[in-house]
């Protein structure tokens, strides 16, 4: 299990690198696919939510609002499209895993402490992460948190994630996303990235 744990780790630092590929737009990346065994996982982008009335239902019973703060960019899914998700196939080998990833620049919080933060419900996952990594010349990793000690296992209902991280003033890009490892479903929407003071503590290295 350790070793499954410890592979998922670097291939989460990998994927980062490989999400942001040669070129950056000056806006956010489409989403970007890729695993370990990636054909056992299914990707959907949005047309695959869970239904709209349970789904607010789950959200006012689970949810603990985070406190906003200036600087806040929302990053929804394309007009028309609920959330994104990663889905298991029956037969998924062991030892697999799915990961959806975005880029985006890292001009605006340069300087600053930054949370990421996002609506997650599972279904009888193995294992889900969100993660967060700040990126600085020659790809450079200059902060990370993948949720590896804090996981989400099993089923949930809608609840808000969030890392918190600091960006230095040499950043160039942040990559964030989220992934599944082993079996089950995972849905994710309302990504937004947003300064914070100084006293939010950060939760990753």
């Amino acid at each position: 299990m350790m070793r499954l744990f410890r592979a998922v780790a670097a291939f989460v630092a990998a994927a980062c690198v490989w999400a942001a590929g040669p070129a950056f737009a000056e806006d956010v990346t489409d989403w970007f696919e890729a695993g370990i065994n990636v054909s056992d996982y299914v990707f959907r982008k949005g047309r695959d939510a869970p239904e709209r009335e349970n789904r607010a239902r789950d959200f006012r019973r689970e949810v603990r609002p985070i406190p906003r703060y200036e600087d806040t960019v929302r990053f929804p899914p394309p007009e028309g499209l609920e959330a994104v998700s990663i889905r298991a196939r029956p037969n998924a080998r062991p030892g697999g895993m799915g990961t959806l990833s975005r880029t985006v620049p890292a001009q605006r919080w340069r300087g600053k402490r930054v949370r990421l933060s996002a609506d997650l419900r599972t279904d009888r996952a193995g294992r889900v992460q969100m993660w967060m990594r700040v990126d600085g010349p020659n790809r450079q990793v200059l902060a990370f948190d993948d949720m590896q000690s804090r996981p989400i296992r099993g089923t949930s209902r809608w609840r808000r994630y969030s890392i918190v991280l600091d960006v230095p003033a040499s950043a160039t890009h942040i990559n964030y996303g989220f992934l599944l490892a082993g079996s089950g479903t995972v849905w994710a929407k309302d990504f937004a990235i947003n300064a914070v003071p100084t006293r939010v503590a950060v939760t990753g290295r």
